[in-house]
């Protein structure tokens, strides 16, 4: 939903049902740094399509709510992936998500973190971590450096227990 920042009228709601019209949660949203484009991400049960959840991420026109792309990403086990950060770079030009996903079906999930082309969508890269134990891993929260465009991820990591890891990757 967007609000007038002035008046605090609506302006436009947009609801998406992915091909598997089963959960589809969004959990994260962002604003590029123009403020032309919404970026908005979660996962989408694509059961119908395939298996699980995969990262679903949709950019709308600030001013209309058109939708301007679609991006999906499923890991390499083909199962369940969800994403829940996401951050736009300081030069408007890359998105970022981050989320878990399942590198195999014989372990845990991994970070995923995947690079979007904020013009068109287009997968740019992906980046996985799957700890040091392939335990259990799951990237919460994504940054990107104003200055250097360095993308920062961080999350859970099971190895012995659960501890945090955090990651640099060149932008």
């Amino acid at each position: 939903v967007a609000y007038s920042a002035t008046t605090g009228a609506q302006l436009w709601v947009k609801r998406y049902d992915g091909p598997g019209s089963g959960d589809d949660q969004a959990y994260s949203v962002a604003v590029s740094p123009t403020g032309g484009t919404v970026f908005v991400t979660g996962y989408t049960d694509t059961t119908s399509t395939s298996a699980g959840y995969d990262y679903t991420t949709i950019a709308y026109n600030a001013a209309t709510g058109a939708q301007l792309w679609l991006a999906r990403y499923n890991g390499p086990a083909k199962s369940t992936s969800e994403a829940y950060s996401l951050a736009v770079s300081p030069s408007a030009g890359t998105v970022y998500v981050t989320g878990s996903s399942w590198g195999c079906v014989c372990g845990g999930v991994d970070y995923a973190t995947v690079a979007y082309n904020a013009a068109t969508g287009a997968q740019l890269w992906v980046e996985r971590y799957d700890g040091i134990t392939g335990g259990g891993n799951s990237g919460r929260s994504v940054a990107v450096s104003p200055t250097t465009g360095t993308v920062f991820v961080t999350g859970p990591s099971l190895d012995v227990g659960f501890d945090y890891a955090t990651i640099a990757y060149e932008g």
